[in-house]
């Protein structure tokens, strides 16, 4: 599956495209505070992209036991995100230790969005 990236200011065609070669992608979140790293989430799996180089992600994640429905990057790191998956948990990352999350959230149901706010 393809990643693409649009410019809208001129949308005839993609700016970019970052190729994922496995399941299709349900989730993407531009870094706040990098503008060349986006996050994508592929079934139970994140990938963290540099658009520069787009022919592999420089981090892969394996998250979740199930599909993933939320990513987001946090508003005061740029190397931490959360994510929220169907397996009823909330985790939080860093990606440059990207095989250990950081804390998680044990919930009694399907976690369908999880975001930052801006107070913390």
């Amino acid at each position: 599956s393809y990643i693409h990236l649009w410019d809208v200011r001129d949308p005839r065609s993609p700016k970019g495209s970052l190729c994922a070669w496995t399941v299709g992608c349900s989730q993407v979140k531009w870094n706040r505070h990098n503008p060349f790293v986006i996050a994508s989430a592929h079934d139970g799996d994140v990938r963290v992209w540099d658009i520069r180089k787009p022919s592999r992600p420089t981090v892969q994640i394996t998250a979740h036991m199930s599909k993933i429905y939320g990513i987001d990057w946090s508003p005061s790191d740029e190397r931490t995100l959360v994510t929220c998956s169907q397996d009823k948990q909330v985790k939080f990352w860093n990606v440059t230790q990207p095989r250990v999350y950081q804390a998680t959230l044990q919930c009694g149901a399907p976690v369908w969005r999880a975001r930052y706010t801006p107070f913390g």
